[in-house]
């Protein structure tokens, strides 16, 4: 089967896909943000983002030029930015440490939550307590 032409198809899409989007999270560039600075619309933009979809080298290039992310340093990132790389594995660091402090602050309402429900048991058993002492000494 003939590939599209314009494709880049020697190059792991995954990975400069990756790569692009880093680049676009360092720089706070939205999807909408970079259909304007590329002039490319919105779908384009997210088509490009498909993974069954492959990067031509055109909309590779506007891209690349429109977050001033050289062409060259890419292709220079694709050397090590396998998925057993520092990237990859940096990515899942950044994952697990948003997973954790998440759950960290779920654990910490928890523990709010419990410490109410402690002093109301707190607070019942003394009431218990002084009931009982009234009723023995009536009884």
């Amino acid at each position: 089967m003939p590939r599209p032409r314009g494709t880049i198809p020697a190059l792991p899409q995954e990975t400069i896909k990756n790569l692009l989007k880093d680049c676009m999270m360092k720089k706070h560039v939205t999807n909408v943000a970079l259909a304007k600075l590329t002039g490319l619309s919105i779908g384009t933009i997210n088509n490009m983002f498909n993974p069954s979809k492959t990067i031509s080298s055109e909309k590779l290039a506007r891209v690349c030029e429109a977050l001033e992310y050289p062409v060259e340093d890419l292709l220079a990132g694709l050397s090590y930015a396998g998925p057993d790389s520092v990237l990859a594995l940096k990515r899942r660091l950044d994952d697990f440490e948003t997973k954790l402090k998440a759950a960290e602050e779920r654990v910490e309402k928890f523990e709010k939550l419990l410490e109410g429900y402690e002093s109301k048991v707190d607070e019942y058993e003394r009431r218990q307590k002084t009931v009982e002492n009234r009723l023995d000494g009536r009884f």
